[in-house]
């Protein structure tokens, strides 16, 4: 009896030992939130957020979840090593978010159902009161009888002070991009030059994704790059009467 208990009792303490070892396990993702804010109607647009594993031991990554079927991953399940560090993205199609906000939500999962991490994206539909914005659709594209390599887009400044621009997330690799004035003028424009090299038979998407700093106050605004054929306008479905 006495051996018996001796082996419930180490075995008692080799569980509690392995449970703590795992509830020990951390994740670190930068950014948790990604704020597109301003950005085109029937696009997509693309974040990308760095995932780290923090503890000391081995934590898998088996999975990303979005909320809702608007938005899409890109990830490869993983065993992350200690400090080891992986990228997921996500894209959000703007398909039928005319003139709406968001806030989606999507789950990072580990192989410990305890381990569930949370990340979001949010922003505004060609949002009527963006003090910082693009002139036009917000949309470069380059169709398949496109001829000019790089295409303008003009950035407007709708404040009463001047702002400073910097980029918040690049585009794919694909997609090229100058931004040779990076202050705007109260109530003038600065150009964005936007450069992809052909053919433009396939579809292609990406995103570029800016921040107006305005003294304390910031404006972001995300810009679609897309190649190949446009996409079906979008037409809300009306029931029968």
């Amino acid at each position: 009896m006495i051996r018996i208990r001796k082996g419930i009792i180490g075995l008692v303490l080799i569980v509690g030992v392995s449970s703590w070892v795992f509830s020990s396990l951390n994740l670190e993702i930068v950014p948790t939130t990604f704020d597109f804010g301003w950005f085109p109607s029937n696009a997509k647009v693309s974040a990308q957020f760095q995932l780290k594993n923090t503890s000391e031991s081995i934590l898998p990554v088996i999975d990303v979840l979005p909320s809702c079927g608007c938005t899409a991953p890109s990830f490869t399940p993983a065993d992350l090593s200690s400090m080891e560090e992986m990228t997921v993205g996500l894209t959000f199609n703007t398909r039928g978010y005319d003139g709406r906000s968001f806030n989606k939500k999507s789950s990072v999962k580990t192989e410990l159902e305890d381990n569930r991490y949370e990340v979001w994206l949010k922003g505004h539909v060609k949002n009527p009161d963006a003090k910082v914005l693009p002139l036009g659709s917000g949309i470069v594209a380059f169709e398949q009888k496109t001829t000019k390599r790089t295409q303008l887009v003009s950035i407007a400044n709708k404040t009463e002070k001047p702002v400073m621009l910097g980029i918040i997330q690049e585009p794919a690799y694909w997609a090229k991009y100058e931004l040779p004035e990076k202050t705007i003028e109260p109530g003038k424009t600065v150009d964005l030059k936007v450069t992809v090299k052909p053919p433009y038979d396939k579809v292609k998407q990406t995103s570029l994704t800016l921040e107006a700093i305005e003294n304390v106050n910031t404006h972001r605004l995300t810009i679609a790059i897309r190649t190949g054929p446009p996409p079906q306008p979008y037409r809300r479905f009306k029931s029968p009467k």
